[in-house]
């Protein structure tokens, strides 16, 4: 029984000492992670290469790709980029490996000291200091629960290991038991650690050590897809180049090894002493072997993962056309870009609303296909706005003068309530989609009006601005960008003065609708209830909209003024 509770115990203190690594890990290094993913894939090479201390540093494969899914997302990296740095987060991994080979109690006891002493004295109220010692305390109880799995079995005998084992694993069995362990801990390392623990102890031979170790590298692979079942678009693309990396290594690697095995019959034979040192190699070549053909033709591979995962719309449509992450180093011209960017998102309001009287001549299937698309684009542009918001923060962040920090402050306003507006209408279009065919008169008449003030709205943003056809600028060269829209381009403010008129004080409309409601062709409660839900998201977008068109009616203004004090302001005479 003792046997069995320091076995158990062992792998307890594992898998703690493994999530204490790379939860705290990846919060003490993911900030800089993300910083040297973005500098560093300037060449396939050189992606590779950050994977690789990616992955050292994180510990997981998993993460590295998770991380470099949500720089693709946000377009700072492309897919071509990433793929690289996903194939090399898998050799990174094998630190832990060779780590695991190693007798290295001393500097465990002394890990464990110095993360005691350091919580017992409080120097763990700084967070960067508090990661990096519960992330050497998790180093530390992982080798010493490797210490007790290794010294568990110590009691046994010959008659037990053959009462336990019989004759040995057979391949078959190790290469399912490391597929298990790796779908169950997320981690192909995790089984090649316990299989060198089980080498050290004598519990099983290298030749299933080594199957088990293959095992586990499929495994992972697999675990990947399942964890990342609700990814699409690029995330998905991502997912199936750590399975190529995952797959192409591990049968590579094994076909060399039953070609050597079949070389002796009685297989390929290792000194006890250099077992664990050797697999550690073998698991590091199965990643290396793995990552270089997929960086070496990683066109290739994209084109492949690209054939098998479908285009995602809501990622199409999340994509910045002004914005991208370096234009925060020049504050000015970054709030000229976030201006853009909310504009072209004012311009495609009218696309979040049915057009009811298109929808007359489609046919349900086609109807239902509008519907979806619609609810693509506000999902895409919610991510757009978000993407906007939280740019803006960053050039606020570099330090603004008092002038441009007003006009920082404007914009994310302006940008709260166009994210408002999306919300409404994205919430009225529901109900309206929600009644089909038979949806009745008021709540079409409702549905027009609201397409009229929208769309005026749209009208308001300048040409250059609606065009959805062009690309996002991060996919263009930064020597080739150039940025139409200026302040200074001349702008109608008729359509704005004239919506802001027709949105004006409409109390007693509003009541004379809700007055409809009541006596409207509403077959029971809970359809009067939507109705008015309607009228009140009508209410509620009507006023957003001249929120809006007020805010830019003031902006103009304001440049109008500016221009006004430039040209009066007197110039002073030279040498003054």
């Amino acid at each position: 029984m003792l046997t069995v509770a320091e076995l158990l115990s062992g792998l307890g203190l594992l898998f703690i000492g493994l999530r204490l690594i790379g939860q705290h890990l990846r919060q003490a290094m993911g900030h800089r992670v993300r910083s040297a993913l973005r500098m560093a894939t300037a060449s396939r090479w050189s992606g590779l290469l950050a994977g690789v201390l990616a992955g050292a540093i994180t510990q997981s494969s998993n993460a590295v790709t998770l991380i470099t899914a949500n720089l693709v997302h946000g377009r700072v990296l492309s897919v071509n980029q990433a793929a690289p740095v996903v194939a090399g987060a898998n050799a990174g991994t094998a630190l832990l490996v060779f780590l695991a080979t190693l007798d290295i109690r001393l500097v465990v006891l002394y890990l464990v000291a110095a993360a005691g002493l350091s919580i017992h004295f409080k120097l763990d109220t700084h967070a960067l200091r508090r990661d990096w010692i519960w992330a050497g305390l998790g180093l530390a109880l992982l080798f010493m629960g490797l210490d007790l799995i290794k010294h568990a079995p110590d009691a046994l005998t010959l008659d037990d290991w053959r009462t336990l084992l019989g004759n040995g694993l057979s391949s078959p069995i190790a290469l399912v038991i490391g597929i298990v362990i790796a779908l169950i801990t997320q981690s192909a390392s995790t089984a090649t650690i316990l299989a060198v623990a089980s080498l050290h102890t004598g519990f099983m031979t290298f030749d299933a050590a080594f199957w088990i170790m293959t095992g586990a590298n499929l495994g992972s692979g697999a675990a990947v897809l399942v964890s990342g079942s609700g990814l699409k678009g690029s995330g998905r693309q991502l997912c199936l180049v750590h399975v190529m990396v995952k797959t192409g290594g591990s049968i590579l690697v094994a076909a060399v090894w039953l070609a050597l095995s079949a070389r002796s019959a009685t297989g390929v034979t290792v000194a006890p002493e250099h077992a664990s040192s050797l697999l550690a190699v073998l698991f590091l070549a199965m990643q290396c072997v793995g990552a270089l053909p997929v960086t070496l033709w990683r066109d290739a591979a994209i084109r492949v993962t690209a054939r098998l995962t479908p285009a995602d719309p809501v990622e199409q449509a999340s994509q910045p056309h002004f914005i991208y992450y370096r234009a925060a180093e020049d504050p000015i011209n970054a709030l000229e870009l976030a201006r853009l960017e909310a504009e072209r998102l004012t311009a495609a309001l009218p696309d979040l609303l049915p057009d009811l009287d298109q929808e007359g001549a489609q046919t349900n299937v086609q109807t239902a296909g509008a519907a979806a698309a619609r609810r693509h684009l506000l999902a895409g542009h919610r991510n757009v706005a978000a993407q906007t918001s939280a740019f803006l923060l960053t050039v606020v962040s570099q330090g603004l003068a008092r002038e441009d920090l007003t006009r920082a402050a404007q914009e994310q306003s302006n940008l709260d309530s166009l994210q408002a507006l999306q919300d409404t209408l994205a919430e009225f279009g529901g109900i309206v989609d929600a009644w089909g065919q038979e949806r009745p008169q008021l709540l079409f008449n409702l549905c027009e009006a609201l397409r009229t003030q929208v769309g005026l709205l749209a009208d308001t943003v300048r040409v250059d601005v609606r065009v959805d056809a062009m690309p996002p600028i991060a996919a263009v060269p930064p020597g080739d960008r150039t940025q139409s829209g200026h302040a200074s381009d001349p702008v109608d403010t008729h359509d704005l003065d004239t919506l802001i008129q027709l949105t004006g004080d409409r109390g007693a409309l509003f009541e004379r609708l809700r007055r409809q409601v009541m006596a409207s062709d509403a077959h029971d409660d809970a359809e009067a209830q939507e109705l008015l839900m309607a009228t009140r998201l009508f209410e509620r977008a009507v006023w957003l909209v001249r929120r809006i068109a007020i805010a830019r009616r003031e902006a103009l203004d304001g440049v109008v003024a500016q221009a006004v004090d430039a040209v009066d302001r007197p110039v002073e005479p030279q040498g003054a």
